[in-house]
Parts: C-alpha cells; structure tokens; sequence
C-alpha cells in the first residue's frame, strides 16, 4: 500500500499547495516546510535533567524538504512502469499458467482525503 500526497486538495486538507498552471496530467513539485520547535529544550548535566523554558519565545527554525505531489493517475503509472522494468507482467494472478511468470496485481488504486493511493500485490507461478 503506498500513499501519496494529491496535487488535487480538498476542502479538509491543512496543506498549502502553490499553485502552478502547468497541465493537472503532470505531478509538482515543491518545498514543504518542516517546523523545529524551539518552546521546550531539555539539557542532560552529569546527574540531572534541567526543563529550560526560555523567557522569550524563539523563532523556530524551518526546514524545507523536498516534496512530489502526484496528479491523478500519475502514481498508477509510476508502478506500472516500475514493475515492467523489473520484467514483472502487470495483471492479476493468472488462473492458467503453463509457463513460470512472475507478476504483480493492483488490487486497488484511488484518491482519499487529498491523497493517491494504489495497493500491489506481487504473484509468482
């Protein structure tokens, strides 16, 4: 089970997406923030912890990591062309086999709560 944040958010989602015109077949990609929090520091001394709450509140230090934002249909084709570069058949489990294939399934794919999903399952005969 893989999920992936959606360049599409709903109504619900805390994510800021930049806007970009570019065609919605094409995933984005941007710099997330990431917050350290500088409210509550804790020093270890030789034989005691010490909670230091600074007087004044600090600026917490931002990080921006790199992100992809996946557009719709975009993960599916990901895995599909993943799996055929590893020589896997992208298809379900077949029911006759008569030769030793190796393969894997998608059980399900979709979008949830402003996010692509796709479920693999990988078969051998």
């Amino acid at each position: 089970m893989v999920y992936v944040w959606a360049v599409e958010q709903d109504e619900l989602s805390k994510r800021s997406i930049p806007s970009d015109p570019r065609d919605n077949s094409v995933g984005q990609d941007v710099l997330v923030p990431w917050v350290l929090s500088k409210q509550h520091t804790q020093v270890m001394t030789c034989n005691q912890s010490l909670d230091l709450f600074p007087s004044e509140v600090e600026r917490p230090d931002i990080y921006h990591r790199y992100y992809h934002l996946f557009a719709d249909g975009e993960l599916v084709a990901l895995a599909r062309g993943a799996a055929e570069e590893l020589g896997l058949e992208v298809s379900p489990f077949p029911e006759m086999h008569t030769t030793k294939k190796r393969g894997v399934e998608i059980v399900q794919e979709g979008w949830e709560r402003s996010n692509h999903y796709i479920e693999l399952r990988r078969w051998e005969c």
